[in-house]
């Protein structure tokens, strides 16, 4: 997400009944995605096998500007339930601008990600009394990225208690 690069294109994730070139391919994003073009990265199977998870922005508008992309977010696909939902930048999320990437699933189902929401380490300089900023890159002009975790509520499908893991 540090290095922008050209991504009009049109991305989707696609699912095979079994793993054989005859198997019957679904398009696991199209509800979403339809004609729009969208860019998706860093997908990850939950261990039962049941889940995938990945990072997905979009769309791109016809005046979009090159270096002005639209922030990734987190996305779940629940194969038994064929249900695509968004984890982060919904309507109840507290930073929906933060770009969330690198999605993994921990053993326990919690997801481990990586975002320049840094929410808590704010919190934390503030508590202690210290001036509140954020991480930065080498060059001092964008958020850096640091690690968070979050808790997937099996019955909404909704993020519940992120929370920022390193600073």
């Amino acid at each position: 997400a540090r290095q922008h690069r050209p991504y009009w294109t049109r991305a989707d994730v696609y699912l095979r009944d079994r793993a054989a070139p005859s198997g019957t391919e679904q398009n696991l994003t199209a509800s979403v995605t339809g004609t729009g073009l969208y860019d998706i990265k860093d997908l990850d199977v939950s261990f039962d096998g049941t889940k995938l998870i990945f990072a997905m922005r979009g769309p791109i508008a016809d005046n979009q500007m090159f270096r002005d992309p639209p922030s990734w977010h987190i996305w779940q696909f629940d194969i038994a339930t064929s249900t695509l939902a968004q984890l982060t930048g919904g309507p109840s999320d507290t930073n929906p601008d933060a770009q969330d990437i690198s999605p993994h699933y921990l053993a326990d189902g919690r997801v481990v990600f990586s975002s320049t929401r840094q929410r808590d380490a704010k919190a934390v300089l503030t508590g202690e009394g210290k001036a509140n900023f954020e991480a930065q890159t080498e060059e001092g002009d964008e958020s850096a990225f640091v690690l968070h975790v979050l808790e997937i509520d099996p019955n909404t499908h909704e993020a519940t208690g992120i929370r920022q893991i390193t600073y």
